[in-house]
């Protein structure tokens, strides 16, 4: 397949040469003429075994056609099938800012007015951000491109580290594709088929589908993962060092075969917090000893200060549900005390304290709590608003009267016919 690219820097010149090295011809170009050269390309790339070095297969890309730079990038546009924009959003000064979205901005303008004196021939053509942008983004840029009836704006965030672009690439643990809308498999368009077909050609990994704001996010999200995680395996070294008697190593390695509870899937399910005696207390005492010993950064005190903050954020949005709704509901019912489902474990409960804050608020309206494990009789609920403390799977077909409305911060609850149903976590 024909590719176009705009952007090759540090990324898009290696994600350029891996689609090549699978068979692709690709057309490139970029503001800076000297990234055109790739006689000026000295990033340590790796490369897959058996292959040249970076240099030396960009050398014989150019010399065998497959790579074709572009010195008027109108010429990108009209011989390619599916174009890539592979430009640099770097941080700005701030600590805490958006990416800096000018380069992106300049280039997407750039394209959509070449789109203008292309008239008729850029429909019916693929355009791929990959840039990583916050979530809104794309959605936002994508505008110009939809007046201009290009077929369609994927976004398609790069899963690769800096110096192993191309293995990363050709291995990925998945490739993330974001449409303007949810791709349902009912409903599979055109442009979703043309880039899971072009991915096929390079990896066998599973092709994830998407909207753009779940890919963006997820992008974010994952690279946000990778920094929590040095940042975690770090506070364990500073607090090692000042503890007698401890090895950060050991106990790392200790942790790092922990294959199904720490490192897996289990846990990463937004939800009611963490909860039960054992975590918390770790937890606490943890915080003791880092503030004894003076840690430049008390990590045990924050996951616990960052427990209770997600806690109040989903009582205030129960409380929300129940202000705007205090005339039509009397009845609220908080649906679990266990912290653990199909349990009658009750250890620092969120469903518990839950219970005990929106009654003490909402005095006076009729504020209950069950709990089917607990206890020993099943109450007759009339309409009412429910919030599901615990995952007990009874809770998820539950014949809520018609009428009610259900908030729900595990995403589990199938929702009844007539029933409001609020799933904390799904912005609509």
């Amino acid at each position: 397949m024909k590719l176009g690219f705009f952007g090759l820097g540090n990324l898009g010149m290696p994600f350029a040469l891996g689609w090549i090295m699978r068979g692709h011809q690709v057309f490139g170009y970029d503001k800076n003429p000297d990234r055109m050269d790739v006689e000026n390309f000295n990033e340590m790339e790796a490369t897959p075994p058996g292959c040249g070095t970076i240099k030396e297969e960009l050398r014989k890309a150019v010399s065998s056609g497959r790579l074709l730079m572009c010195a008027d990038p109108m010429d990108v546009m009209y011989k390619s099938d599916i174009i890539f924009i592979t430009v640099q959003t770097p941080s700005q000064d701030n600590e805490t800012s958006d990416y800096d979205l000018g380069p992106l901005k300049v280039c997407i303008q750039e394209v959509t007015g070449l789109m203008a004196g292309l008239s008729g021939i850029t429909n019916g053509k693929t355009f791929v951000i990959v840039s990583t942008v916050l979530p809104g983004t794309t959605r936002a840029l994508s505008q110009p491109f939809s007046k201009m009836q290009a077929s369609t704006v994927v976004y398609n965030p790069a899963f690769c580290a800096m110096g192993t672009v191309i293995p990363d690439m050709f291995n990925p643990e998945f490739v993330l594709l974001g449409f303007a809308q949810e791709p349902f498999s009912g409903g599979i368009g055109v442009e979703v088929g043309i880039m899971s077909a072009l991915y096929r050609t390079v990896t066998d990994s599973e092709v994830l589908l998407t909207n753009y704001e779940n890919a963006e996010m997820t992008k974010c999200c994952y690279n946000a993962f990778i920094t929590t995680k040095i940042n975690f395996a770090n506070s364990v070294m500073e607090l090692a060092h000042k503890v007698s008697g401890c090895d950060a190593d050991v106990i790392m390695d200790n942790l790092k075969k922990a294959k199904n509870r720490l490192i897996s899937t289990r846990y990463l399910s937004g939800g009611m917090g963490d909860q039960g005696g054992c975590h918390i207390k770790e937890a606490r005492a943890l915080s003791y000893l880092a503030s004894m010993k003076s840690v430049s950064y008390n990590w045990p005190k924050q996951s616990l200060d960052c427990r209770l903050s997600q806690f109040y954020f989903i009582k205030h949005l129960l409380a929300d549900v129940i202000e705007k709704n205090q005339e039509e509901y009397s009845d609220i019912w908080i649906m679990g005390r266990a912290f653990k489902p199909e349990t009658n474990l009750t250890d620092e409960s969120l469903g518990v304290k839950m219970y005990e804050k929106i009654k003490a608020e909402w005095w006076h309206h009729k504020v209950r709590s069950y709990d089917p494990i607990i206890d020993c009789y099943e109450p007759e609920f009339d309409k009412a608003i429910f919030f599901i403390a615990t995952k007990h799977e009874a809770f998820r077909k539950l014949a809520y009267p018609t009428g009610s409305i259900v908030v729900d911060p595990w995403r589990y609850v199938e929702k009844p016919d007539g029933v409001e149903l609020i799933q904390v976590g799904r912005c609509q």
